[in-house]
């Protein structure tokens, strides 16, 4: 029986029907690039653990990886947990979500269930007439060695430090929080205090990813301070990461391919995704479609079969992230998008030019300001929505070259015309 994980078994055809029904923010099949990021965060998390050996706290370990929809943060922390499941990984990985971080107790319980063997011989809950805890009652047994010691409930991480003293653990532990802009002070506040500041004596690394405007939320819960080399605005792969993903989308379906035409179209698919993560794998998916109409042979896939398809699915997530305030600033949308360069600009100068062509335009339907929001207020929502993000240099871009010229495009198209051609667009040092 041949080996179907050889040549010659053929094109995966099964795998390629299998791969057009992956989500971009599923798994991503073939994780490419963010080595600077990955190091960062075993980086931080050896320090961390070798700091509260040393008696000393876990102190503003905290990381951040922020930006635009479709970037690939949900994926990299699903590649971080899947690195880190082996037993000589430098770090442990434990996801949460936002109940649990608001829960100090819940908090407590799913990072010791994590440092554990099994549940059953970290918490093991029994009812008793002595110890009440959250409507239930529980006794907590911990395992050290040959010895069981049974303690009372853990009600926090502080708690648990004298339970599961810090020296018994062999590496640190990864917190890591989804969708962190979505935090409310008022709930979650204290919580991302007390982990940011590690005053619970645990080598814990908080990693928390969001969209380009996290920051902004971290610093309404009291998070104004990161560490230099903390705080990352993740952008488009490198051009040779969207082709080693492509070659190795090849490899895996067992498609036949000259190295001359593996390279051919690894360089198409990264151009015409922008090597975006998100159109990455769209366009991944519109040559699935074809090579499986092709019988997995690539010298018959249409080229213009598959840049149109991708080009639709990039088309439907474009329009997916307009909002209705967007909508209703249409106008003003594509204009900015036309007047910013391409090298970014600075805050007060998009919030400058926002609000004057509010005032040169007032009255003119989608050349305004939505009702009710500032020319501050608006650039944050841009930011929110994934238009803009801060690049290199600190100033803020469209991050998506394709997605500009569509909002330029959207917004001549979807409303009144622009009035007077391209804006002059006031630079600020």
């Amino acid at each position: 029986m041949a080996d179907p994980k050889s040549s010659s078994a053929g094109p995966d055809l099964e795998g390629l029907q299998s791969f057009l029904q992956v989500r971009d923010r599923d798994k991503a099949v073939f994780f490419v690039g963010r080595d600077v990021e990955i190091a960062a965060v075993e980086e931080t998390a050896a320090y961390a653990f070798a700091e509260v050996q040393n008696g000393m706290p876990a102190s503003s370990m905290t990381l951040l990886f922020q930006g635009a929809p479709g970037v690939g943060k949900t994926s990299l922390l699903t590649h971080l947990t899947d690195r880190w499941g082996r037993l000589d990984a430098p770090a442990m990985g434990l996801r949460i979500d936002q109940d649990t971080l608001a829960s100090p107790d819940d908090l407590a319980r799913t990072v010791a269930k994590a440092v554990g063997e099994k549940t059953d011989e970290i918490f093991r809950q029994t009812r008793t007439t002595k110890t009440e805890y959250g409507g239930e009652a529980y006794i907590a047994s911990i395992r050290r060695g040959h010895e069981t010691v049974t303690t009372p409930p853990v009600p926090s991480l502080a708690a648990l430090a004298e339970r599961y003293p810090p020296m018994q653990w062999c590496k640190s532990l990864c917190l890591m929080v989804d969708e962190i802009q979505v935090v409310d002070p008022s709930i979650h506040g204290r919580a991302l205090l007390n982990l940011h500041g590690g005053i619970h004596g645990l080598p814990i690394v908080p990693i928390f990813v969001g969209l380009g405007d996290s920051r902004a939320t971290l610093a309404e819960c009291g998070l104004t301070r990161f560490s230099h080399g903390h705080v990352f605005t993740m952008g488009a792969l490198a051009p040779e990461d969207s082709a080693t993903a492509v070659r190795r989308f090849l490899a895996h379906y067992r498609v036949s391919a000259s190295d001359k035409a593996a390279e051919r179209w690894s360089e198409k698919l990264a151009l015409w995704s922008d090597s975006w993560p998100q159109h990455l794998h769209t366009a991944m998916q519109g040559f699935a479609e074809e090579l499986i109409m092709a019988e997995g042979r690539l010298d018959y896939v249409d080229s213009k079969a598959v840049f149109e398809r991708g080009h639709l699915l990039r088309e439907t997530s474009y329009n997916a992230r307009v909002s209705p305030a967007m909508n209703k600033a249409n106008c003003l949308v594509g204009n900015l998008m036309e007047g910013i360069p391409v090298e970014g600009s600075a805050d007060g100068a998009i919030i400058g030019f926002l609000a004057d062509r509010d005032q040169e335009m007032k009255g003119r339907p989608g050349h305004c300001l939505p009702e009710g929001m500032t020319a501050t207020g608006f650039l944050d929502h841009l930011v929110h929505q994934g238009v803009l993000q801060r690049n290199e240099t600190g100033r803020l871009a469209c991050p998506i070259p394709s997605f500009r010229e569509w909002l330029k495009k959207w917004g001549r198209e979807s409303g009144p015309s622009s009035v007077g051609g391209s804006p002059v667009f006031r630079q600020t040092p």
